[in-house]
């Protein structure tokens, strides 16, 4: 095995002879060198990332103490500058200085993302997330989850500002991610997120059926960070915890859908229990306890317990604005349910004042055309549809469904609620045939809700026929809707406008004078859980039940 003198191999030649004769040792040593090498790799990697850490933090300690050396009224004329105007400022120091890391600028972006989010201020969160993006291919490979919680700030931040086709874009772009399996407990974290911010789309967008499927994925992956097998054990064992209030938020979630989306009884039992969670496992005073109360405030509505969902929703005002304050767009919310529950136990000066306490506080946050303030402009029309201002009321709606066309994507339910509301008001001012021909295009297309039809578009079908001196058609058609009314309790809903219509054409047909009473009787004692006042006022069922005795 040794190399002969008559030819001098070549240095190749020398080396494979000398690894065959010292061929445990030469093994030996390569091992020992891969291994240091792997170490000397191991441990640049982790110095690079404990010196990108490093840096990420001084940029971010220096970036703060800019931020809050800005809040000194030395330099703001005397004005000590509130937390929101300091976070806007810090999104525009950052966007502005190109000299901290991309990755750095990231980081603080998103998290500035999600507190302007917090504070109700949507465009500015958008901002900030679309900035943590802009340089994303520089930043994402070295770190990949900041990647992806700067979409899904962005994906929230779209939401709030009603960009929902956008949100869904966004959201599409972690669908990968999201499914993937076998994640890490940060990973869960995340996919968790992405499930929820798409349930809440799915939720805006009116799809309650699919948001509470995506909502199951968000609570098993919830329940796998708690270390839970079913969601009954988690529930036995609150405590206050980050990961206890994320399934919280969950929770309360799949409670407002299921209140669109099942029977009235099985929403109220569902949210109940989610309520009594969420007590025990935010802090007391915590706005998210107030959430759910705001939930159960409409299912007892819809259980007919009008003064119960008044008290609720007053209890909900108070502490919303007690945690957000006057101006959050949270506190408008608050603002805009009372309205509806005050209107709808005829307490109509206090509903006003309500509507435009919201109506203010939409326009400064969101903006004029905003969905939200669009919506409080509609029950604005009602209102002063139930004063009798059957005109003042069509002017604001048409001028609400303008907008609505101009700004909304053509399947938003809106459109539907406005033009529904816009046949009432003709129907009301005389013009049968305008409204004739609206609500038979309503019902032609009505969306099916829980397997129903529409019951407002029907009973008001069935008063414009009878105003039309239709009386056997209108009294088919109110005790056809009538019916299937009384077969849906607990909610009741347009009950009374049906019991009304059909009395009133009893009497036009000459029914026996015991039925029409037996009718005008049943139709007052709705009023008590029929929270709808449109197309049968409580005047008019008490005097038509006088009359009748």
């Amino acid at each position: 095995g040794r190399p002969v003198l008559a030819h001098r191999g070549s240095a190749w030649f020398r080396a494979r002879k000398f690894v065959r004769r010292n061929l445990v040792l030469v093994s030996t040593t390569m091992i020992v060198l891969l291994a240091v090498s792997a170490a000397a790799l191991n441990w640049k990697l982790q110095r690079d990332s404990v010196v990108r850490e490093r840096d990420k933090a001084r940029e971010a300690t220096k970036f703060l103490t800019q931020i809050f050396e800005q809040a000194s009224p030395v330099n703001n004329r005397g004005i000590v500058p509130d937390v929101v105007t300091l976070t806007k400022r810090g999104v525009g120091t950052l966007i502005d200085n190109q000299r901290i890391a991309p990755e750095a600028r990231a980081e603080m972006l998103v998290l500035l993302s999600r507190v302007l989010t917090g504070l109700g201020e949507f465009p500015a969160a958008l901002e900030a997330a679309t900035q943590a993006l802009k340089y994303e291919a520089q930043w994402q490979r070295d770190n990949p989850l900041l990647a992806i919680r700067a979409h899904i700030a962005k994906a929230q931040a779209l939401v709030e500002n009603d960009q929902l086709a956008a949100a869904r874009a966004e959201l599409s772009v972690l669908e990968p991610f999201a499914e993937k399996q076998g994640a890490s407990t940060a990973e869960l974290a995340l996919q968790r997120d992405v499930f929820f911010v798409r349930a809440t789309v799915e939720h805006t967008e009116g799809h309650f059926a699919e948001a509470l499927t995506t909502l199951d994925q968000a609570l098993s992956k919830a329940l796998a960070l708690l270390g839970y097998g079913a969601l009954s054990d988690a529930l036995a064992q609150p405590k206050i915890g980050e990961l206890e209030q994320t399934l919280g938020e969950i929770l309360h979630q799949q409670c407002q859908s299921l209140i669109e989306n099942a029977s009235a009884n099985v929403a109220l039992k569902r949210c109940e229990a989610v309520q009594r969670y969420r007590e025990q496992v935010f802090p007391p005073d915590h706005p998210a306890q107030v959430a759910t109360l705001n939930a159960l405030a409409t299912i007892t509505q819809n259980l007919g317990d009008l003064v119960g969902s008044l008290r609720l929703s007053e209890k909900v005002l108070a502490a919303t604005a007690r945690v957000y304050g006057s101006e959050h767009p949270n506190t408008g919310k608050a603002q805009l349910n009372l309205g509806v529950d005050q209107r709808s136990v005829g307490m109509l000066q206090e509903a006003q004042a309500s509507y435009q306490a919201a109506a203010r506080i939409f326009t400064l946050a969101r903006g004029p055309d905003h969905p939200h303030t669009l919506l409080v402009q509609n029950n604005l029309a009602n209102l002063y549809y139930s004063m009798g201002d059957f005109s003042g009321a069509l002017t604001l709606h048409l001028a609400v469904q303008a907008k609505r066309r101009a700004t909304l994507p053509a399947d938003s339910p809106a459109h539907y609620q406005s033009s529904a509301n816009i046949a009432k008001c003709l129907w009301r001012l005389g013009r049968l045939d305008e409204a004739q021909r609206l609500v038979e295009s309503l019902l032609a297309a009505a969306p099916m809700h829980n397997g129903k039809a529409p019951r407002m578009e029907r009973v008001l079908y069935a008063r414009i026929v009878l105003a039309r001196g239709q009386a056997a058609r209108a009294y088919a058609l109110a005790q056809a809707i009538r019916m299937e009314i009384q077969a849906q309790a607990p909610d009741l809903t347009n009950l009374a406008g049906a019991w009304l219509t059909e009395a009133q054409a009893a009497l036009l047909l000459k029914r026996p004078n015991t039925e029409i009473i037996q009718a005008a009787n049943a139709a007052q004692a709705a009023l008590a859980t029929d929270e709808s006042r449109d197309l049968a006022s409580a005047e008019e069922i008490t005097a038509f039940a006088a009359q009748h005795r």
